[in-house]
């Protein structure tokens, strides 16, 4: 059974106006960096980058990574175009795929694991997501049998809408990093004045 890790980073970083915020430095290394580096801390057997505002900024990056980059030339239309994007690059023989923000520098190896676990310990068969204090957080992990669902997605909302159902199952994960995602100058403050 394979699983792989698709990593969202192609929005515009409208609301940190200064810079991509992708590209702000925690502990010495850009926050898609310290993303890339978590997701290739467990076993996924494809990992995927979906790049599209700065892409060619951020590709520069990636290139060392042994991940597979694709392009979303429609990332203006939200999160779900690049939803779309990645599932569509995915080997034919994954049997599920984690969505991974690549605005949340805070998610641990150890997060991912715990999340993957689950995944098996449901044959690959149940949404598995984090949870904290009852608030749901991120990545997800999607079985196989909703991937051509995440291709229809539209708009910004990425794939709540699947989540909706009941087909899910939670993990208890005592940590803020899978429920804070970075999207001001304000957010990265905040998550440094918690790292120290």
């Amino acid at each position: 059974m394979k699983i792989s890790g698709i990593i969202l980073a192609a929005g515009s970083s409208s609301r940190m106006p200064n810079q991509n915020k992708l590209m702000a430095k925690i502990n010495g290394k850009t926050i898609l960096e310290s993303v890339l580096d978590t997701a290739l801390m467990v076993d996924l057997s494809q990992v995927i980058v979906v790049l599209g505002s700065n892409a060619e900024q951020l590709s520069e990056l990636v290139i060392d990574y042994p991940v597979t980059l694709v392009i979303n030339d429609e990332w203006e239309k939200g999160m779900s175009s690049s939803i779309k994007t990645g599932v569509e690059k995915l080997e034919d023989d994954i049997n599920g795929t984690m969505i991974i923000l690549g605005d949340m520098p805070g998610v641990r190896a150890n997060d991912l694991q715990l999340l993957l676990n689950k995944f098996v310990e449901h044959e690959y068969q149940k949404i598995v997501y984090p949870a904290r204090n009852n608030q749901q957080g991120h990545p997800v992990i999607f079985p196989k049998k909703y991937f051509k669902e995440l291709v229809l997605l539209t708009g910004d909302r990425g794939a709540k809408s699947i989540l909706n159902e009941k087909n899910t199952r939670g993990v208890d994960i005592n940590s803020q990093g899978i429920i804070m995602d970075i999207d001001t100058e304000s957010d990265l403050k905040t998550f440094l004045s918690q790292k120290t």
